[in-house]
């Protein structure tokens, strides 16, 4: 388990960087796929994809400990 604080690189910093490396990635494969057109107000959607990706990651990180 990675400490959440302490740290070169605190635990909550790593997950948000995941969570935005994963986003980007989600983003991108929705544009490859042609879906991201169908998707109305697309900054709130990344928003609210980047949080649904954050509070997975840390549940799966953070969340049984």
């Amino acid at each position: 388990m990675i400490p959440l604080f302490g740290t070169l690189f605190p635990g909550w910093i790593l997950v948000v960087f995941a969570a935005a490396v994963v986003t980007i990635g989600l983003t991108a494969a929705l544009r490859l796929v042609g879906i991201s057109r169908a998707i109305p107000l697309k900054p709130v959607f990344n928003l609210a994809l980047f949080l649904l990706v954050t509070f997975i990651l840390w549940e799966f990180l953070y969340g049984s400990h």
